[in-house]
């Protein structure tokens, strides 16, 4: 089954080089958890290359897979968890929640990142980095409100995709999520049976709770999402080149889809037929849109979608007048 999966998605990948979303995906299919709970009958074969063809086929159809996933809004983008009853102090763990909730690839995960305190209060190193998925809860006479899924990121150095289920129970009083693994084994990033959200700014009266709302408060203002953003990139290895390359507009026409990319203070369009891509079509001009290097590639990346092109598929038409601003007028 594995084989016929990975075969499969090398295919369509080698079609469709520029829906990373899809080939990731599909790659959690083999993961060994998954495999064990799949018998390899007839069904199995009409199942799983029908949802890799849906993949590939429909942007939007990973949407419908993470919304069984629970978005906590009270957590905000940003949350910040301790193992509960732990105290501030050097060796101690941090766990920054990052979710974005939209109509996203990342809609219903968190990407989590694990820092340790350092040798004074405001040390913060990067360790582990995951995705967590909470599913939603089904059962309201459920001792615990559902499953919990956790995996690593896959990236160029690490093409294996890992995955490990518990079950969790979300207090919202109390503020803390408890976990429980069947195994040791299974949890797999070695989190704590029971995590406490750090509220920041909260008039907390326990003391030990008010020391890590003050130095988690002065970490969020000062460096923590720049370490987070730099240790994930750095895990996927991407680059974001926003300041290098600035894009002044977008424009999408019956022909082209285009770009005017501002580098070294020369602006150029940057052009590609509208036909090349199936999902150019189906963009708007306020999609998210940035240059970065993808393994010393650039690209042009829509990165809330999970679609990526190399920079030199596209035409390029330095402007005569660096004043203009407008890409309209530098189309012929």
């Amino acid at each position: 089954m594995a084989k016929l999966i990975i075969h499969l998605n090398e295919y369509f990948h080698s079609l469709h080089p520029e829906n990373n979303v899809a080939y990731t995906a599909i790659q959690a299919l083999t993961a060994n958890k998954i495999l064990e709970n799949i018998s390899p009958c007839l069904w199995g074969l009409v199942e799983n290359p029908t949802l890799i063809l849906q993949y590939y086929a429909d942007p939007l159809f990973i949407n419908s897979v993470l919304r069984m996933g629970t978005v906590f809004t009270e957590w905000d983008d940003i949350s910040y968890w301790h193992a509960s009853g732990a105290d501030f102090r050097k060796g101690q763990s941090v766990w920054m929640f990052m979710c974005r909730e939209s109509d996203s690839i990342y809609h219903g995960s968190y990407i989590v990142q694990e820092f340790e305190i350092g040798k004074d209060n405001e040390t913060f190193i990067p360790r582990k980095l995951c995705s967590i998925l909470f599913w939603n809860k089904e059962d309201e006479d459920e001792d615990y409100d559902s499953i919990i899924q956790i995996s690593n990121l896959i990236s160029s150095d690490n093409d294996s995709c890992k995955f490990s289920y518990g079950l969790y129970k979300y207090c919202e009083e109390s503020q803390e999520i408890q976990i429980v693994f069947d195994t040791e084994d299974d949890n797999i990033y070695q989190l704590p049976d029971c995590l406490k959200r750090i509220r920041i700014g909260y008039p907390y009266k326990e003391k030990g709770e008010k020391i890590w709302s003050h130095f988690i408060k002065k970490f969020d203002d000062g460096e923590a999402r720049a370490i987070f953003s730099k240790n994930l990139c750095d895990t996927l290895n991407v680059e974001y080149l926003d300041d290098e390359y600035k894009i002044l507009d977008v424009n999408i026409s019956r022909k082209y889809f285009s770009l005017l990319i501002k580098q070294n203070n020369q602006p150029s369009v940057y052009r590609i037929p509208i036909d090349a891509y199936a999902f150019l079509k189906g963009l708007s001009v306020f999609e998210e849109v940035t240059v970065c290097r993808h393994t010393q590639q650039l690209c042009i990346e829509w990165p809330w979608l999970g679609y990526a092109i190399p920079m030199s598929e596209f035409e390029t038409i330095e402007k005569d007048n660096p004043e203009k601003d407008t890409l309209n007028s530098s189309i012929p």
